[in-house]
């Protein structure tokens, strides 16, 4: 089994994305709007294929998921809160 497969998993509903500021813009790595990337929008046409054809020839080593991030702790993730020894969690009013 590969140790770090493409992304296999792409919802076939087009997702909400989020709006991006001035000289920004969504392009698509996969078919049919998924796998969405940020690039610059002052990018020519010609500019922008070559770069989503680097991209996607490189795409094993881009982190769709924290579980494609391969070498990356989780730990280095999460939030945790650390208590003190004995100390029981509670509420404030």
């Amino acid at each position: 089994m590969e140790k770090n497969p493409l992304p296999t998993e792409v919802s076939p509903e087009k997702k909400e994305l989020k709006t991006l500021p001035p000289g920004l813009k969504y392009s698509y790595l996969g078919e049919n709007e998924t796998l969405p990337m940020i690039v610059s929008s002052k990018l020519t046409k010609g500019q922008e294929e070559r770069l989503l054809e680097v991209l996607r020839r490189n795409q094993k080593a881009i982190g769709w998921t924290l579980s494609d991030l391969v070498g990356l702790s989780p730990n280095l993730c999460m939030h945790h809160i650390r208590l003190e020894e004995g100390a029981k969690a509670h509420i404030d009013p």
